[in-house]
């Protein structure tokens, strides 16, 4: 691995992520200071999994995989401070709609095929549950994938495509609630004092 990016150290330059991901500054500031505590281990412009773990306030380990898979946009598994706030900038008040389904869609489509399987919304469901405390029997949690699926496939291929993900957003909206933040975007970050 490489270095990614030069250093980021001054405002204009975090008042410029503000601006292009259409966010308050005050809470660039406080990503770009996650992202310092994250990588204070390490010289380089980029963090690895585990460092980006470290200060994201999830208790599922995979799902917090999935949020770095499809953070890091090259593909060379770290992300620089670019690809870490592009990420985070969907639980903003400023992300799109279009732009949360993009990035939801995207935690469900493990092998990056532009279509959800059975296995993939199981997998990611399960997680989900799991990071809220919720146990179901894994036959009933199967039931509720296949009745998703009969309802959501329109055309019967197998899969749930980009489209049709969208019209179940739509017509479910509160499948999106995870990526609005009613306490804002520190809420997703681990504070340095639990830390202690």
């Amino acid at each position: 691995m490489g270095q990614k990016s030069s250093k980021l150290t001054t405002t204009s330059d975090l008042e410029q992520f503000a601006a292009d991901q259409e966010m308050h500054l005050d809470d660039v500031k406080l990503l770009f200071d996650a992202f310092q505590r994250a990588r204070a281990e390490n010289d380089d412009d980029y963090i690895t999994e585990e460092q980006f773990k470290s200060v994201l306030n999830f208790s599922n380990d995979l799902l917090a995989h999935r949020m770095f898979v499809v953070f890091d946009h090259d593909n060379n598994g770290s992300i620089d401070f670019r690809e870490f706030i592009k990420g985070l900038s969907v639980f903003s008040s400023g992300s799109t709609l279009s732009e949360k389904i993009a990035f939801s869609f995207s935690l469900y489509d493990f092998d990056g095929d532009k279509c959800i399987d059975q296995d993939e919304l199981f997998t990611v469901l399960n997680a989900t549950l799991q990071a809220s405390q919720i146990e179901l029997p894994t036959d009933v949690l199967r039931e509720i994938v296949a009745s998703t699926f009969a309802k959501v496939d329109s055309d019967n291929n197998g899969v749930i495509d980009v489209e049709e993900y969208t019209r179940l957003v739509q017509e479910n909206p509160t499948i999106l609630d995870g990526l609005s933040l009613s306490n804002g975007l520190s809420s997703l970050l681990k504070h340095e004092d639990a830390e202690e």
